[in-house]
């Protein structure tokens, strides 16, 4: 399963925004403060109804706005699909999958299968990763390259 495009409109920081993502590795990158982690709440959103730093879906919506929008477009099970959350200032969120409104939560939960971890067990698992292969990252980022892996960088200057 991969998330070919996420479109987000007044979510967080952002007023819209629509990323094209490969289907390897995508990286984003920038200055503190200027949505890389409101990007993976999105995707979070999407595939658990929750947003992960707050229990609020109100605070997703952009000061200022009457509305939030968050939609995926992926592909799994052998075909395209998608799915869209609409959060109002006021009110409940509404949850679509292939646009087809869903009365439940649980029939959007894990529609868009993703794992959200934490810095500190991306850490261990990445030194874990290091030692048992004796390699460094440097390597590691070369076979990723050398396999053919997509990388993509957003938001703010070019890391790589």
């Amino acid at each position: 399963m991969n998330i070919q495009t996420l479109y987000l409109r007044d979510f967080r920081n952002y007023e819209t925004a629509q990323l094209a993502l490969s289907p390897g590795v995508n990286v984003f990158c920038g200055e503190n403060a200027q949505g890389k982690t409101n990007i993976l709440e999105a995707v979070g959103l999407l595939s658990t109804t929750r947003l992960f730093r707050s229990g609020q879906k109100r605070d997703a919506v952009r000061f200022g706005a009457q509305q939030a929008e968050v939609r995926a477009a992926f592909f799994a099970e052998k075909r395209d699909r998608t799915v869209r959350a609409v959060i109002p200032q006021a009110g409940r969120a509404q949850f679509f999958v292939n646009e087809v409104k869903q009365k439940r939560l649980s029939d959007v939960t894990g529609v868009l299968r993703i794992l959200i971890t934490n810095r500190i067990n991306v850490a261990i698992s990445l030194a874990a990763a290091l030692l048992s292969c004796k390699t460094t990252l440097i390597d590691v980022c070369i076979n990723c390259i050398e396999s053919g892996a997509k990388i993509s960088c957003y938001i703010g200057k070019a890391c790589l």
